[in-house]
């Protein structure tokens, strides 16, 4: 029975290989299985000389359970370094001893070399005799298992709670075989002949296996524990019911700079950590020697059994120390781009990039080049307080040709961090007493300088992908602030333009309709001493002082529509009482014209006062273009969405496709159009309509203008 339970055990232990210390418990459980059947043979044969052999064979494997037990506690542990060849060579003398005095035997009688049977308490088994060999082989035997002993016990002197259990259960097990040996050689027996030492270790075995695969043991042994635990940089604390500390890992020792923490109450040692842990966010945790500069994120485990009692907890301090310093540094960069957004003004959006680089990256040195494409030079906009007081600033300018990595790294457009100890930055900043640099660009705009007065500077990632995040931003607000400039210049040119223009077309206006009012007078005293038959000179002089008058108003008019603000430029116009009142004016100056009208009636857009003229020119166009005798024009509205299209017909000779690109440019020649200001005037109104003008080919014959509004709401025109 004890050879099978041993050999199941060894089965077993296969199916978990992957275990550590699986497999030395295997050779061991096979090893017994192989000295149960033997000891088994042994006490049933009655042969002396068969009796004889298989005792020397159990003998040979059971020499090997020592060795074997030695190996499977050292590698239980964790220590598996420290079985070298040579170390294993000096376990196995004693097995290697046995074998070898036992196949010499005849020779020097160290060893058992007779049996006998003896009946004593109704039983008949037999005995070998035990000459000075077999002592000495049980006595080694003993400081093998006691080796094994010490190594599992300093293990148990060290384990962490989780696997104290274990531990402790392996080394009860093993005192089975080890107490039943010891009885056996004390003389401690049932019968003189009979070792219940191979019995022992199957139960031995069973115990060793259950702490092994049935608590998953070797999963929490010690050695995953220290690399887990010990080298896990964050700090682990284990707590009792009572939140007094039975455990910690070297970290939480050096969070709170003490060596030893267990027993101590974890609120007089990280005093109100646990009531963090019910809150949202990081804390600054408190040690019990002053403050622990850091933050901490507090996560607390519960401990708890396999029937769900909790008997402590885990604690586990998250060092959160770098994402709260990142996070804190974008807050500032939010900080600083809202001022970037806010400043008008290259100094201000300088002074806010130096500002950053001080308090944010801490480093007490950093200038803002901005470069004047007119100079071809690098100006100091911006320094930081510790390099104002400490270089001339009227001398840190850097020009063209003065070289220098300053301007090496502008010109290339590339970041880096440079040891101006061999690279001189060729301006009074090589007299500060630095180590290295960081340049990074920012574009055209110029160059940011960011260093360190003192000790020499290490740039981490970090602080260069921060640095590299401020340069973009400072480049962009500069840029802004510069378009904005330029744009303002812009527009106090087109002011100033604006009025000259004014001026003169108001002086312009004013002395020629004096001047037409004088002409006009004149004809008036001239037609009392003209002939009649010249009389008619006299009308077209009047005709003409007539529209000139008229066209003044309507420059006026247009000035002041191309002038007026959005908001002010445009209102709703009747389209259809409009479009009436045209057609009606101009048929009547043209008797043989014929205006055909398609309008709905309540058609609003929008447009402004001008809107008359400019239908007026497109109808007056398509007039003096037609060849025919008697022109016909057909006018009407189409509902396109929110759009009102006017399309007024004629049955001219048409426009060329190369035309209707062109007619409405400034410069079109007037043989081209006959009136090519007008038509240039309709695209202009039409265009600050927000609306669109083109022509099209009429069927069968002629063009056909399109004019395209905006519609307006009825409501809108009401109010209008």
């Amino acid at each position: 029975m004890s050879a099978l339970i041993s050999i199941a055990l060894a089965g077993v232990s296969w199916q978990h290989r992957d275990v550590p210390a699986a497999l030395p418990f295997g050779l061991l459980s096979l090893t017994m299985a192989g000295w149960s059947l033997f000891d088994a043979a042994f006490h049933l044969s009655r042969d002396p000389a068969v009796a004889l052999s298989l005792y020397r064979l159990s003998g040979i494997l059971a020499v090997q359970v020592p060795a074997i037990w030695v190996v499977f506690a050292v590698i239980y542990v964790g220590k598996r370094e420290y079985l070298t060849l040579r170390r294993i060579a000096a376990i196995w003398l004693l097995p290697v001893a046995y074998v070898v005095l036992t196949l010499t035997e005849p020779s020097h009688s160290l060893m058992p070399d007779s049996v006998v049977f003896v009946t004593a308490s109704g039983i008949t088994a037999p005995v070998v005799d035990t000459p000075i060999g077999f002592w000495a082989v049980e006595f080694a035997s003993f400081g093998y298992v006691l080796v094994g002993y010490i190594v599992l016990g300093r293990q148990l002197g060290t384990a962490r709670t989780v696997t104290r259990r274990q531990t402790t259960l392996i080394i009860m097990g093993s005192l089975f075989p080890f107490l039943s040996n010891a009885f056996y050689v004390a003389g401690v027996r049932v019968h003189p002949g009979i070792d219940l030492t191979p019995i022992a270790f199957s139960l031995n075995g069973i115990l060793i296996a259950w702490a092994l695969f049935k608590y998953d043991f070797l999963n929490v042994a010690p050695l995953a524990s220290d690399v887990l635990i010990d080298e896990l940089p964050d700090p682990v604390l284990v707590l009792d019911a009572e939140d007094c500390i039975v455990d910690h890992n070297p970290a939480a020792a050096a969070l709170t700079e003490r060596e030893v923490l267990s027993g101590e109450d974890v609120d007089s040692v990280l005093p109100g950590v646990l009531d963090r842990t019910d809150v949202d966010g990081d804390a600054t945790v408190s040690g019990f020697r002053g403050t622990i500069s850091g933050a901490f994120d507090p996560q607390v485990t519960q401990i708890r059994d396999q029937h769900g009692i909790g008997h402590g907890r885990l604690l586990v301090l998250r060092d959160v120390s770098v994402q709260q310093r990142q996070l804190e540094r974008l807050e500032a960069l939010q900080s600083t781009t809202q001022q970037f957004i806010q400043a008008h003004t290259e100094a201000e959006v300088a002074r806010a990039a130096t500002d950053f680089a001080d308090r944010v990256l801490e480093q007490d040195l950093a200038v803002v080049f901005t470069y004047d494409d007119e100079t071809e030079r690098l100006d100091p906009m911006s320094l930081t307080d510790s390099a104002s007081n400490a270089v001339d600033r009227e001398t840190l300018g850097i020009d063209s040709d003065s070289g220098g990595v300053l301007w090496e790294a502008f010109t290339d457009d590339e970041m880096g961090v440079y040891d101006v100890t061999d690279q001189p930055l060729e301006c009074s900043l090589d007299d500060l007493p630095l180590s290295n640099v960081l340049l990074v660009p920012l574009g055209d705009m110029g160059l940011l300088c960011i260093g360190s007065l003192g000790a020499p500077e290490a740039y981490t990632a970090e602080a260069t992908q921060f640095a590299q995040i401020l340069a973009r931003t400072t480049e962009t607000a500069l840029s802004r602030v510069a378009r904005e400039r330029q744009l303002r210049e812009s527009r106090e040119t087109v002011r100033r333009r604006t009025e000259q223009i004014e001026f003169f077309n108001g002086v312009l206006r004013h002395n020629i309709r004096n001047g037409m009012l004088v002409i006009d007078g004149n004809v008036g005293y001239l037609r009392d001493v003209v002939d009649p038959d010249q009389q008619s000179n006299l009308d077209t002089i009047s005709s003409w002082c007539e529209d000139l008058t008229e066209m003044t108003d309507k420059i006026r008019s247009f000035n002041e529509t191309v002038t007026a603000d959005e908001d002010e430029r445009l209102t709703k116009v009747d389209l259809s009482t409009l479009v009436r009142d045209r057609t009606a004016a101009i048929r009547q100056t043209n008797e043989k014209l014929t205006i055909d009208l398609d309008v709905d009636d309540g058609i609003a857009v929008e447009a402004n006062e001008l809107l008359s003229e400019v239908i007026e020119s497109i109808i007056r166009n398509a007039v003096e273009h037609n060849d025919t005798d008697d022109p016909t024009i057909h006018i009407r509205t189409v509902e396109v969405g929110d759009w009102i299209q006017l399309r007024i017909a004629d049955d001219g000779p048409g426009i060329s496709d190369d035309l209707k690109e062109s007619v409405f440019e400034r410069d079109v020649a007037t043989s081209q159009t006959a009136h090519g200001f007008g038509l240039y005037f309709v695209s202009v109104m039409m265009d600050l309509y927000d609306g669109n003008v083109w022509f099209e080919d009429n069927d069968p014959e002629g063009a056909v203008a399109v004019l395209e509004f905006e519609r307006a709401s009825a409501t809108q025109l009401a109010e209008n």
